[in-house]
């Protein structure tokens, strides 16, 4: 047809001609929707509100395994039955189609997980589908298979929570180190003025008979190991480490400590283990924390009486040392905060003892842990690297 007829057609018909032009528009808007739906990645049907499903996409058939041409040449029952029988929480599932259809007006949200390996987790989503007037004329269904998704959040959500315990230990521990440091101020104050009082004493040493100023001489001594430990406390790196047996460090502070036991009517014995290899530590440390939890577990017996055991034995490449009471035990409210410095109990406290004890133990490359027995006393678990040759 040339060009001057066609004009000619429009001018004698052109009702039919604007009718045959939004035909063909309308007929190509049908293949682009169709093509939309076939592409997108979520399941898609469109069901009347007679139930009676009108429109199922490619997706929706490999989410649940059926053919869309089936889903909607079916009765719906027979549809719904199936997708039922995919799905794990049946009753959830049904719970929502009933809702939907009794309420043209409904609009939902919910996930679901399919039957099978591995693992499918679908969102479900259902609106209705309005007409020109405004009225519903059909209901919307899509299906989104968000398995990746649920697993990446949950990653994340896991990596989130190991970040923020994390964080709180380091909050804990900047709260700790700022006490200690207030702790290490005043033990270095103190361990001065001892200084200057057994400077003192010791001009005055000559003046006393021979046997007094021996006696004297050894109460001088003991001050200042005190001394040593006080400055140990404020500067931890002042520490001298050498091969140590941690078994003759505890028979020597139990000649130290025998005289306190017995005021406190506490029997002690040794478990010792005879094949324990030495550790690397400082001595005076070693013996300022055996000496601490000693005297911890008779405070802890309160002047009853009892018995303190004392364990050592080999695990694996470790050293570990138990110091087991018969008091009355550790609350389970104060058991995460027995090592916190300036935390205690009793009215005369202060509250360093075991803060000390778990830096000491620490600084050692070690771990120490506090529980209740099975007798309702306490048990203080110390674990230090034992020192191997390479043969071990």
């Amino acid at each position: 047809m040339s060009a001057k007829s066609e004009v000619e057609m429009l001018n004698k018909h052109p009702a039919e001609t604007e009718i045959g032009l939004n035909s063909r528009i309308r007929h190509t808007e049908l293949e682009l929707l169709h093509a939309l739906l076939q592409s997108i990645d979520y399941g898609v049907l469109v069901s009347g509100l007679d139930r009676q499903d009108i429109i199922a996409n490619r997706k929706l058939s490999q989410l649940f395994g059926i053919n869309a041409q089936e889903v909607v040449n079916t009765d719906p029952d027979s549809v719904r039955a199936y997708a039922i029988s995919r799905v794990k929480n049946k009753e959830a599932f049904v719970s929502l189609l009933e809702r939907a259809y009794a309420d043209p007006l409904l609009s939902s949200t919910d996930e679901i997980e399919l039957e099978g390996e591995p693992q499918v987790i679908l969102r479900r989503f259902t609106a209705p589908v309005y007409d020109k007037t405004g009225n519903p004329t059909a209901r919307l269904w899509t299906f989104l298979d968000i398995t990746e998704t649920k697993a990446l959040r949950s990653k994340l959500e896991e990596q989130l929570d190991h970040a923020a315990g994390e964080l709180l230990a380091a909050q804990k521990k900047a709260v700790e180190m700022e006490k200690l440091s207030t702790a290490g101020l005043l033990a270095a104050g103190i361990a001065h003025d001892i200084r200057n009082i057994l400077s003192a004493m010791q001009i005055d040493l000559h003046s006393l008979p021979p046997e007094m100023a021996n006696t004297v001489q050894d109460h001088l001594i003991r001050f200042s190991t005190l001394t040593h430990r006080l400055l140990a406390f404020s500067r931890p790196g002042m520490v001298e480490r050498r091969p140590q047996s941690v078994n003759e460090i505890i028979e020597g502070v139990l000649s130290l400590i025998r005289a306190n036991a017995e005021l406190h009517g506490v029997t002690i014995h040794l478990d010792l283990a005879t094949d324990l290899p030495s550790i690397t530590a400082d001595f005076g440390q070693m013996e300022q924390l055996f000496v601490n939890l000693c005297l911890n577990s008779l405070q802890a017996m309160d002047g009853n009486g009892g018995t303190l055991i004392i364990r050592t034995r080999r695990v694996r490449d470790w050293i570990e040392v138990k110091f087991e009471d018969t008091g009355t035990g550790i609350a389970p409210e104060i058991l995460g905060r027995l090592f916190d410095p300036f935390f205690t109990t009793r009215c005369n406290g202060i509250g360093l003892g075991l803060c000390s004890c778990k830096r000491i133990v620490e600084d050692h490359g070690g771990e120490i842990l506090a529980e209740n027995s099975m007798k309702n006393g306490a048990v203080f678990t110390i674990m230090l690297p034992a020192m191997l040759f390479p043969e071990e």
